[in-house]
């Protein structure tokens, strides 16, 4: 691994934590949560990181390992701080069961033994980038299901208003207008019909959905607390800012 001025000192923002151990660069803790998850789901068992530096490992950790195996004559065991791949917030050290679900499941994630430096440590495991795609994110995720089905029905009717809008200026563009359009006036209304059904289905995100949650925000924080907790807190406030980009897009 070279070194880097930055190993051991990356950003927050670069990291997120993982299941069963403290934190890895973000694409790299997509992929070890994805493998955690199907390891769970599959062997019942959730694969854990040997300790709190046993991940990403900040540089004054780096400092402390190394000296703890130089002192007891195996400095090899420990890379020369700034040059970890622990710093770089892509390795794990992990237990044998671990291990063994890891090399059974592991490799379609990135997380295999043979793209690993150290090879002589069974323990220590590093990802390789670009074997796995994280999976589209869905923007819908945490709304409930009226939530939901009122944001479609606001982007399908945009999306059908666009086609109707764009066959109507490609017709222009060749002088004809709405009126060069087979049954203009068919589509002409069924334009006016969808904006007004944009115009309800928005109504609706406004007046209903968004005003609810604000609502549930408002009555579950007490002393600048809240009384569900951060999770669903934070999920709320998702939904609020899910519901009003659809509304004023």
């Amino acid at each position: 691994m070279p070194c880097t001025s930055t190993n051991g000192r990356l950003p927050k923002e670069l990291l997120a934590s993982i299941k069963g151990g403290v934190a890895l660069r973000k694409d790299a803790a997509l992929a070890w949560n994805a493998m955690s998850d199907e390891i769970y789901e599959k062997a019942g068992y959730r694969i854990q990181t040997n300790g709190p530096d046993s991940s990403y490992r900040v540089i004054s950790r780096q400092y402390y390992w190394r000296n703890w195996w130089c002192s007891r004559g195996s400095c090899g065991n420990a890379a020369t701080p700034g040059c970890s791949n622990h710093g770089e917030g892509l390795s794990v050290d992990v237990n044998r069961r671990s291990r063994q679900l890891i090399d059974k499941y592991g490799a379609k994630y990135g997380w295999a033994k043979k793209w690993s430096d150290a090879q002589h440590e069974w323990w220590h495991l590093t990802w390789r980038k670009g074997v796995w795609t994280p999976p589209p994110v869905d923007p819908f995720a945490k709304l409930t299901t009226s939530e939901r089905q009122a944001c479609q029905l606001v982007i399908n009717a945009r999306a059908k208003l666009g086609r109707i809008r764009a066959l109507a200026n490609r017709s222009e563009e060749e002088g004809g207008g709405w009126g060069s359009i087979s049954d203009p006036r068919s589509r002409k209304s069924r334009a006016e019909e969808l904006k007004a059904d944009i115009a309800g289905y928005k109504s609706e995100i406004e007046h209903r959905f968004i005003p609810n949650i604000k609502e549930a925000i408002e009555d579950d924080v007490v002393d600048g607390n809240s009384k569900a907790g951060a999770t669903a807190y934070k999920n709320r406030g998702d939904r609020l800012a899910v519901l009003r980009q659809v509304y004023g897009s």
